[in-house]
């Protein structure tokens, strides 16, 4: 039986499909949708953007609400550094994102989602990996077949910001997972804003100490190129 070639319009996969004569279906019959985790997902943006056409306002305080953490929607602005505040604030959407670094309690997350609250309502599409969930959706993702859809999704949303990068627990599937991510959204100009308490070398060496085929140095390397640094420290 012959096979056609197709590719998913949700992820991007490349996938083969058989028609048998008795299926019912047309010969010409090609799929939308490799699993249905890309099917699903793919109904769920249709349904937001049509949420949102229908209701602006309220899609972004729902969205804000999921996208925000309590915690720093409770910020108040007046009480941050106003000069790394203004330093953030002053990023405007480019091929070219940023990246904060500092000691702990230094507002680089508060300040990192006042920006993201203003490029909300500006109307971009955003996506935030934190620490504390992104092991989970990975997880989720494998467990769902749906690894592809999540890496499509996070590599072509407007604006991907990474909090915290460095806390997290760097398995190899975590690894490559960040690496296959950050080379697609650097192949396409699609911005990144990433906070750390890392520099580039301390991070090299925690996703990949002591190994010269881990993707610490890339990774650390591609940050340095796609984002313009921010040292909060210094204010």
């Amino acid at each position: 039986m012959p096979s056609k070639s197709y590719t998913c319009e949700y992820c991007g996969r490349e996938d083969t499909i058989e028609v048998p004569p008795e299926s019912g279906l047309p010969a010409d019959f090609t799929p939308r949708y490799c699993s249905d985790a890309c099917l699903q997902a793919a109904e769920a943006q249709q349904a937001a953007e049509a949420a949102a056409a229908q209701d602006p306002g309220k899609t972004f305080a729902e969205r804000w609400l999921k996208l925000c953490p309590p915690l720093y929607q409770e910020t108040d602005p007046s009480r941050l550094n106003q000069a790394l505040l203004r330093k953030v604030m002053a990023w405007q959407v480019g091929s070219t994102g940023l990246i904060i670094t500092g000691q702990t309690r230094t507002g680089k997350t508060r300040c990192l989602y006042q920006l993201l609250e203003r490029l909300l309502r500006e109307g971009y599409d955003l996506e935030v990996l934190r620490p504390s969930d992104t092991e989970h959706r990975l997880l989720e993702a494998f467990r769902h077949d749906a690894y592809g859809a999540l890496c499509h999704r996070l590599a072509t949303v407007d604006i991907l910001a990474i909090d915290d990068l460095g806390k997290c627990k760097f398995t190899p599937r975590m690894t490559t997972f960040l690496f296959e991510i950050l080379e697609e959204r650097m192949a396409y100009l699609r911005p990144m804003l990433v906070t750390s308490n890392e520099t580039g070398k301390t991070l090299a060496n925690l996703i990949g100490p002591g190994d010269p085929q881990s993707f610490g140095d890339p990774i650390a390397a591609r940050l340095r190129e796609a984002c313009i640094p921010i040292d909060a420290n210094k204010f």
